[in-house]
């Protein structure tokens, strides 16, 4: 298990668990805790949709105080991985999210194929690709990506809702302890 720790300006002032482990055994040296440690947690994160999306999931448990937990893929070059991420309000105001390994898995090597020029839509937190009207599974292959194609991260409307249903059901706790309260 991996976290780490943002103040209510959004900024890192901790990590642990085997967090700087994970980074550099992922070629992520630039994001061990001394790395880390007092930057904006969004000068980390790639793409305006995946940050508004964590801001998205942070609203509800900082006004309600519920945690809300999701799943994402972090994927390697050589494998699938699937986290579960639970965001938890601290005394302090702080949110710490913590992520949880839920399964990984070898991949076999496929080619990414786009239809939409040089540009396509992968989803920050399942990993699908986009293609045509549909987002395609990709935990089974390692895409080999060509130089010419640029990745687009988003998040596509199946984690979307389920994000919302999260945050609805952090909403309607919420909602029950306030009216248990007022008896």
């Amino acid at each position: 298990m991996r976290y780490y720790t943002i103040n209510y300006q959004d900024v890192i002032v901790d990590s642990g668990g085997d967090w700087d482990d994970f980074a550099l055994s992922n070629d992520g040296a630039a994001a061990t805790t001394q790395s880390i440690l007092g930057a904006s947690l969004w000068s980390q994160i790639s793409g305006s949709q995946t940050r508004s999306f964590l801001n998205a999931l942070f609203f509800p448990v900082r006004d309600s105080g519920n945690p809300i937990i999701t799943r994402y893929r972090c994927d390697s070059p050589k494998k699938s991985r699937l986290f579960e991420q639970k965001i938890t309000l601290n005394g302090d105001c702080s949110l710490t999210v913590s992520h949880e390994l839920v399964w990984k898995n070898s991949k076999n090597t496929a080619k990414i194929l786009t239809k939409n020029g040089n540009l396509t839509n992968q989803c920050a937190q399942c990993l699908r690709v986009e293609c045509g009207n549909q987002w395609l599974e990709t935990y089974a292959y390692s895409l080999s990506i060509p130089n010419e194609i640029q990745l687009n991260y988003s998040v596509c409307p199946d984690c979307k809702e389920a994000a919302t249903m999260a945050i609805h059901d952090a909403r309607i706790i919420a909602f029950n302890k306030n009216a248990s309260g007022r008896r």
